[in-house]
């Protein structure tokens, strides 16, 4: 009879472990105005075993001219490409957008929301190619991108519940920073079904003394430590890399795709200063941004020693992510080179496999 006992519980356990391993999904966000999804993106895709892309459908901002709220930089759709058969629309609203808009104004803000969502989605399944199937609902959830403010979170809340309304059929997820994490008397907890922690953007990209203001597995720690959360969360590690172009030590501009061996490969021009500032000997145009004799550059990635540290650090703490999406922050060829398919997929599974 104990025999028979061991073995059913052993049964148990096994079963539930393999239930929070499936109840993990893997996903990347498409942060791109220009939708190249090739043959190559989808082999990608499978050799990471990756389940859905959070694609950015669009972004909301104050224009100036007008004063209104208008849609900038609309995913371009193009007829034939290969789309996700499993996607989540992500808009990203500026907060100054929410502070400047009244209830009413942002009333109609969310219905012309969610209808140009429902076009983008609309074109995206009639430019699918005819052998593909798409979802006849397009798309189950919708996600909001918004770095919401003490000041204008009575705004928003009421801005999500008003979307939450007209697609009352989809689920609604929504970004949180880390401070709202760690903050959530002051933040408060936004009406949405899910939110995804955003484990980067730890500094300011404009500050000379930082040194890597993408990411910092000891500034994470700070917000992460000890918390908890009423939402069901999902989490964003970061995956990408940039260079950050300073002039005179003032800020000037990002500089993507520039790489650590980019620097090292040119020593003509560039001199190596310490750990990763790189000094401009001559003046040169780089991926068309023009670079003067003596700027600087500030490359910054996340990089696999760190990486493997948060998710050990997100594994023991109280977050509850036995069902949560793992998403990396974003989908490039370049970036996930740089990484490698055999380090994504054990970022993965060292999540999941809890």
């Amino acid at each position: 009879m104990k025999k028979y006992l061991l073995i059913l519980i052993l049964i148990f356990l096994y079963s539930s472990c393999y239930n929070d391993k499936k109840g993990n999904e893997k996903a990347f966000y498409y942060w791109k105005t220009n939708y190249n999804f090739s043959e190559n993106d989808q082999k990608m895709m499978q050799k990471l075993s990756v389940d859905k892309l959070y694609l950015r459908f669009f972004d909301v901002r104050i224009d100036k001219a007008s004063g209104k709220a208008i849609p900038v930089g609309r995913l371009r759709v193009k007829e034939g490409a290969i789309y996700p058969k499993n996607y989540v629309p992500c808009v990203f609203i500026t907060n100054d957008v929410i502070k400047k808009l009244s209830e009413d104004k942002l009333e109609t803000l969310a219905v012309n929301i969610t209808k140009e969502i429902d076009f983008i989605a609309k074109n995206i399944a009639s430019a699918t190619r005819p052998n593909d199937t798409i979802n006849t609902n397009y798309y189950t959830e919708l996600q909001i991108d918004c770095d919401w403010s003490v000041s204008s979170k009575k705004k928003y809340f009421f801005f999500i519940k008003k979307i939450r309304n007209i697609v009352s059929n989809k689920k609604i997820s929504v970004t949180l920073r880390l401070w709202q994490l760690k903050n959530k008397k002051l933040a408060g907890i936004p009406p949405a079904d899910r939110a995804m922690l955003m484990c980067y953007s730890t500094g300011n990209p404009r500050n000379y003394l930082i040194d890597n203001s993408l990411a910092n597995y000891e500034e994470i720690k700070k917000y992460v430590k000890g918390q908890t959360y009423p939402l069901q969360l999902d989490v964003a590690l970061p995956i990408y890399s940039w260079a950050i172009l300073f002039r005179n030590r003032g800020f000037k501009k990002i500089v993507r795709n520039f790489t650590f061996k980019d620097a090292e490969s040119d020593t003509s021009l560039f001199k190596h200063l310490r750990k990763n500032r790189y000094f401009v000997k001559k003046d040169t145009v780089l991926f068309d941004y023009f670079l003067r004799y003596g700027d600087e550059l500030r490359l910054e990635s996340f990089d696999k020693t760190e990486m493997q540290k948060l998710i050990k650090l997100l594994k023991r703490e109280k977050l509850k992510l036995n069902n949560s999406v793992v998403s990396f922050f974003s989908w490039d060829s370049i970036y996930i080179k740089n990484h490698g398919y055999e380090e994504i997929n054990k970022y993965y599974s060292d999540f999941i496999n809890r």
